[in-house]
């Protein structure tokens, strides 16, 4: 049986089509331009009848739905022909998708096809191309994309030892990196090798099966192959649960205060994804149990394909308050990463909105912001503000802050430490202060770093270095003044190997000005390795260290 809810208080029926339309504008991104991974570089076959699809039409979502939850985006699949094209890209390639699968992703008509009020997707056992089975994918990006809401799928599941069909979620934008670390959620998972079993899970950089951390469960559904049922999640700031017909078997709880520096590495999910349809068969999952040599073909059938926005304009009624434990985690010459606590609020927070010196520099959904291009030694004053998802806002907390200094050169610079480099890569060191060493310079290989001379006067270099054999030379070069001036040059003997570490003193005196030095180390001579460098100051008068 299907578990559906219909509400005959007309109130709510009219509060709801009132907002329809304010929270469709606000809720859909903007069609994207479409990652190439996803884009399909094969002409399609094309389908004689030309179909007519219809208008975005939420009314039957409408009718069924819960007073709390608006429907911003459905598909009802109430035509004949191919799918919709202003609401899904078709696949079509067939490269195993990271998972070893069998299948080829056609949009065949014999693969997927919109008739009787229904998707189909079909999986079929024949030659095409580089693989012996044909299969559909779907997927709503630059068409479909959401930042938390409930999705709602109805359907039927195909059968058959091989099938995995899928009903899940990848971000738009992989704004945190590649697989898994911008996340990944699948709605409905199912492997025909155990009939029944309903899967929901999620993907992370901290949570996934590679690392054997995944975050998921399953749940024992009774006829999934000739029943419909309704595979949903609800997706909010701070969880996401999952549904079947209704009933929750999981959920999902943004315990990102675990990372000590605010990373989204065990929630990426304040970002925008989109949704996926498919059915694979075979590969690391699908066919861990073998594939059954009698299969001919099965079907995955698509009721509907329902989106929903919560109605916050009916459940929000307090501003958030205000962030707290507003704090540094780094604190360099030129930017700084804060973060804080999250704002609490009635239902949720949207986002924050960070403002630097007064002047609003940006807003993230997330508790962290790096800001860029400061000046060194130069007093801030940041304010944070929480928004709710309708526009309340919380009052502002400020942090004053004061960025560091370059390093001096008085300071033991380490040779990794470098802002540009051009030939050279770093290694573990073997030198007694441990961490990494830069090697293979060779002649016109260079590192540049960004200094602070803390007085005018005359300077001496120490530089550790290394050599197998031959001899060795090397330039300090002052690009302060985006011009190249020759403090001096280093002739050096070989050490006796890339790991045995010397340190070469300068003869010449460097006359250094107070303020910025943008140093640059080049090599003019010989193949070394470079560790650190250091500078001491000279007293003009006696030749001696400061």
């Amino acid at each position: 049986m299907i578990v559906t809810k219909t509400f005959s208080i007309e109130g709510a029926k009219m509060m709801k089509k009132k907002l329809l339309m304010v929270i469709i504008g606000i809720a859909l991104l903007a069609a994207c331009t479409m990652n190439s991974d996803h884009t399909t570089t094969e002409p399609t076959e094309s389908i004689s009848d030309e179909p007519v699809y219809p208008e975005e039409n939420c009314d039957k979502a409408l009718e069924e739905s819960d007073p709390h939850w608006i429907p911003i985006w459905c598909e009802e699949f109430d035509y004949v022909g191919p799918p919709n094209p202003a609401k899904w890209v078709l696949e079509h390639k067939g490269d195993g998708f990271g998972n070893n699968e069998e299948q080829y992703y056609t949009p065949r008509k014999e693969n997927v096809y919109v008739e009787n009020g229904v998707l189909r997707i079909t999986v079929r056992k024949e030659k095409y191309r580089t693989r012996n089975y044909t299969s559909a994918k779907l997927m709503s990006i630059g068409k479909g994309d959401f930042r938390y809401g409930k999705i709602e799928v109805r359907a039927k599941l195909p059968q058959g030892r091989g099938t995995w069909p899928a009903i899940w979620m990848m971000p738009t934008e992989s704004v945190y990196g590649g697989w898994p670390n911008s996340g990944e959620i699948d709605i409905m998972e199912h492997v025909g090798y155990d009939p029944n079993r309903i899967h929901g899970t999620v993907h992370t950089a901290n949570y996934n099966h590679k690392l054997g951390t995944q975050k998921g469960k399953s749940i024992v559904v009774e006829d999934v192959f000739n029943t419909y049922h309704v595979y949903a999640i609800e997706w909010e700031p701070d969880a996401i649960r999952w549904f079947v017909d209704g009933i929750q078997y999981f959920e999902f709880k943004n315990d990102e205060t675990t990372n000590p520096d605010q990373s989204p590495a065990n929630w990426p999910f304040d970002q925008y994804f989109y949704i996926i349809l498919n059915v694979a068969f075979g590969g690391d999952w699908g066919g861990a149990h073998g594939i059954d040599p009698n299969f001919t073909e099965s079907s995955m059938y698509v009721d509907y394909v329902r989106v929903y926005q919560k109605n916050y304009e009916a459940l929000d009624q307090t501003p958030p308050d205000p962030v707290t434990d507003i704090h540094l985690l780094d604190n360099s010459p030129t930017h700084t990463h804060i973060v804080w606590k999250k704002a609490t609020d009635d239902v949720g927070v949207s986002h924050y909105e960070i403002y630097l010196d007064d002047q609003l520099v940006g807003t993230t959904s997330f508790r962290k912001y790096i800001f860029e291009d400061l000046k060194p030694e130069t007093e801030y004053l940041v304010k944070i503000v929480a928004v709710d998802f309708t526009n309340k806002r919380s009052k502002e907390e400020i942090l004053s802050f004061t960025t560091s200094h370059y390093p001096s050169i008085l300071e033991r610079i380490k040779a990794t430490t470098y802002f540009d480099m051009w030939g050279v890569f770093d290694q573990d060191t073997e030198d007694e202060d441990g961490g990494k060493n830069l090697f293979g310079f060779q002649p016109n290989d260079y590192v540049k770093y960004q200094l602070y001379v803390p007085e005018t006067g005359m300077y001496r270099a120490k530089i550790r270095v290394a050599s197998y054999d031959g001899e060795q030379s090397l330039q300090l070069i002052d690009c302060t003044d985006e011009e190249e001036r020759i403090l001096t040059t280093v002739v050096f003997e070989a050490t006796g190997g890339f790991q045995q570490w010397e340190t070469i003193v300068t003869e010449d005196l460097l006359y250094l000005n107070q303020g910025t030095l943008i140093l640059m180390i080049k090599a003019t001579g010989g193949d070394f390795s470079l560790n650190w460098f250091q500078f001491v100051q000279i007293h003009e008068e006696t030749g001696e260290d400061i």
